[in-house]
């Protein structure tokens, strides 16, 4: 670099405009004038004499010698005339000219190859990691404009004013919800909401970083584009083959937080209700077993992983299947034995007020007069799915009915028949007599689930010495709901309604030898007793009344179904399913009951993620109470109770919260990973519609 001389009359410096200089300045007499603007020579003398106090005085510069002895002539003009030089340009403007032809050039070899076969290769900036691998050099699969060609890139360069949002080409191989590009995968009013718990519970916030302040600053996500983040924005592209695109820093993660800390240990909020936030599938007070069933039965537990054990991935701690873990003590409980109800009323000849339905002219045909049992509540689902209105009837006893209104004498005739059809088709027909029934609110693969190991013969034999004379009155019957059944009592004589009484007749009761008849079918099946046909569940998973039950949830018509459902439930029910498995609402308000344990569903994420098998202390029994530790004093069942609206935030959990502490013993500099993604996951996925499948679908507990 050339530095200026004390005065401008020393130095002619180059000026950054000027683009020609005198061809005679590398032999030191460069003319005063220099070239002109188009590189022509000016030269005519070394020096323009200026007249001064009268006389002549030469005024060559002092880089060109100064001042000349001889002086200028005494008409004013330069003694020393100069011969013409060839000007050259300076060093800057060769250099831009250079430059604009290499940038010329460059376009040109451009636009030559940048639209022929070698387009792609030479634009990529870079090679793509290895989990794009398969997309190879088709820009198109994530670039809007990949298709375009040079000229299409150009124009979007130049012209569009709108940019691509390629987000959505991520996203056709990467769904994430509803809410893809929100943070977190979540609404804004599931955010606002998560703020809003944060702001209340999590006290003071803390002073952020310098650095994270300022990105927070100049990245403001809430206010840009609406809150929606394109997936580029945390995924960098082309860094290499064995690059990961989805490893971020914690800086980059805490841009965008409200909450902004150091670290885990430094200024990351406590730990609220972590990790139990909703009900667990299985009711399993670990205290009252630990403290009282298993030593009644003599057991002692020493470790958990008696009853739990890590999966493949190390990731989760699974419960022990039924068999291993609960049926020493729980399986004759599921088959009835000590119960006061052992099985299941499936149909039922109830007792019914027969002589005031005659007394008013209303035809019912044979009826047994000592039947002496209710409508039991699959019978009320059955027959108010074919059309009869059986919520008349509420409150209403059947055995008296002297003060019965027409419409419910109408509804008990109603009733009257149709269980009689029922017991008839399937005592004459079989099983596909009562699938053809149950296939008006169920599909044919259900109804055959729902009949399986109905006993024909049984009720054969039954109706044979209960009502004699129902073959008679039914083997031309045509009737499959109410309205056909109105169309068969019209034309049905009123002599023949009281033709025959019926009675006990050829059946004879097993109590008769002392053998209860629930006691003949300990290992579980059908059973008669009294006038009423009985199920007893053969143990754990038993398919009939799993399905029963599974059908009751989802029939059309809550309140007969609703009614099954509670039945088949309660805690004291055959088979007690409802004594372990817990009752969830899907999304659409139904009520279903647990079969399984909890199972990982492989599409959804939590916004936690917790490894189980680094936490793992070999040869240690203690390891797992060192996190989980019981509360003695939670009231864990009230989260069952029938009005119990047990929510993530009112769940009363039967162990200790886990407090930030406990991680921060070994999660601190130097020793565990302490970096955001240890822990958490950023997409946050849920289940969705398909809850309902997952409980009812997923992978028994067994």
């Amino acid at each position: 670099m050339r530095f200026i001389k004390r005065s401008h009359r020393a130095s002619s410096y180059e000026r950054p405009h000027v683009e020609w200089e005198c061809g005679s300045r590398c032999s030191g007499t460069t003319c005063p004038l220099g070239p002109s603007v188009k590189g022509e020579c000016r030269a005519t003398c070394e020096c323009s004499p200026r007249l001064i106090g009268g006389s002549w005085t030469c005024t060559r510069s002092e880089e060109n010698g100064g001042p000349c002895e001889e002086g200028p002539n005494v008409d004013g003009t330069c003694s020393k005339p100069l011969p013409p030089c060839v000007p050259r340009r300076t060093a800057r403007s060769l250099r831009r000219r250079i430059c604009f032809r290499a940038v010329g050039i460059t376009l040109g070899l451009i636009l030559l190859f940048g639209s022929g076969r070698y387009s792609k290769t030479l634009f990529s900036p870079g090679e793509v990691s290895r989990a794009h691998g398969n997309i190879g050099d088709d820009c198109a699969s994530c670039h809007s404009a990949g298709s375009d060609g040079l000229g299409g890139w150009m124009h979007r360069f130049l012209f569009s004013d709108e940019a691509p949002n390629d987000s959505d080409k991520c996203l056709s191989c990467h769904p994430m919800g509803d809410s893809p590009l929100t943070a977190h995968n979540r609404s804004s009013a599931e955010l606002e909401a998560v703020r809003a718990t944060w702001d209340a519970e999590g006290g003071a916030i803390p002073q952020a970083p310098l650095a994270l302040r300022v990105a927070a600053a100049a990245l403001d996500i809430s206010s840009t584009n609406e809150g929606v983040l394109d997936c580029m924005l945390c995924h960098k592209e082309h860094q290499g083959r064995l690059s990961n695109i989805s490893e971020l820093d914690d800086r980059r993660c805490q841009t965008c937080h409200s909450r902004q800390f150091t670290s885990l240990a430094e200024g990351h909020p406590e730990f609220s209700a972590y990790p139990h936030r909703k009900k667990t599938p299985i009711i399993f007070d670990h205290t009252s077993h630990l403290t009282k069933h298993m030593p009644e039965q003599g057991k002692e537990i020493t470790s958990c992983k008696s009853c739990h054990q890590i999966d493949q991935k190390g990731m989760l701690m699974l419960s022990s299947s039924f068999e291993t873990g609960c049926a020493e003590c729980h399986h004759d409980e599921i088959r009835g034995e000590g119960a006061a109800e052992v099985g299941i009323a499936f149909l039922t000849l109830p007792e019914v007020d027969i002589e005031t339905l005659r007394s008013k002219g209303i035809p019912v045909g044979v009826w047994p007069e000592d039947a002496d049992g209710e409508l039991t509540p699959i019978q009320s689902m059955i027959i108010g799915q074919m059309g009869v209105d059986i919520a008349i009837l509420s409150g209403l006893d059947l055995y008296d009915l002297s003060e019965a209104t027409p419409e419910q004498l109408r509804v008990a005739q109603q009733v009257v028949w149709l269980t009689k059809k029922l017991f008839y088709d399937l005592a004459t027909r079989g099983q596909s007599a009562m699938i053809e029934t149950l296939s008006g609110f169920t599909d044919d693969e259900q109804a055959v689930s729902l009949v399986a190991g109905l006993p024909p013969g049984l009720l054969h034999q039954a109706l044979a010495g209960w009502m004699p004379g129902i073959r008679d009155e039914m083997k031309d019957a045509v009737v499959k709901d109410s309205k056909t059944l109105d169309a068969f009592l019209q034309s049905f004589s009123s002599g023949k309604a009281g033709a025959s009484k019926g009675g006990r007749g050829a059946v004879t009761s097993v109590r008769d030898t002392g053998v209860l008849e629930e006691e003949l079918v300990s290992a579980g099946g059908w059973y008669l007793d009294g006038f009423t046909l009985f199920y007893r569940p053969q143990g754990h998973q038993d398919s009939f009344v799993k399905n029963w039950i599974d059908l009751s949830s989802t029939a059309p018509k809550q309140g007969l179904a609703r009614t099954l459902f509670k039945s088949l439930t309660a805690e004291s029910a055959p088979g007690r399913c409802g004594y372990c498995h817990s009752v969830a609402q899907t999304e659409a308000g139904i009520a279903v009951l647990q079969w399984y344990s909890f199972r990982p569903e492989t599409a959804a994420r939590a916004i936690t993620d917790f490894v189980h098998r680094p936490h793992q202390i070999k040869g240690s029994d203690e390891e797992c109470q060192a996190c989980h530790k019981r509360d003695s004093d939670a009231e864990y069942l009230s989260n069952y109770e029938e009005d119990s609206t047990a929510t993530p935030r009112t769940w009363v959990s039967g162990f200790k919260n886990i407090e930030k502490a406990t991680c921060t013993e070994c999660h601190v500099s130097g020793k565990a990973p302490i970096a955001c993604l240890s822990c958490h996951n950023y997409h946050v996925t849920d289940l969705g519609s398909a809850a309902h499948e997952q409980m009812t679908k997923g992978s028994p507990n067994n």
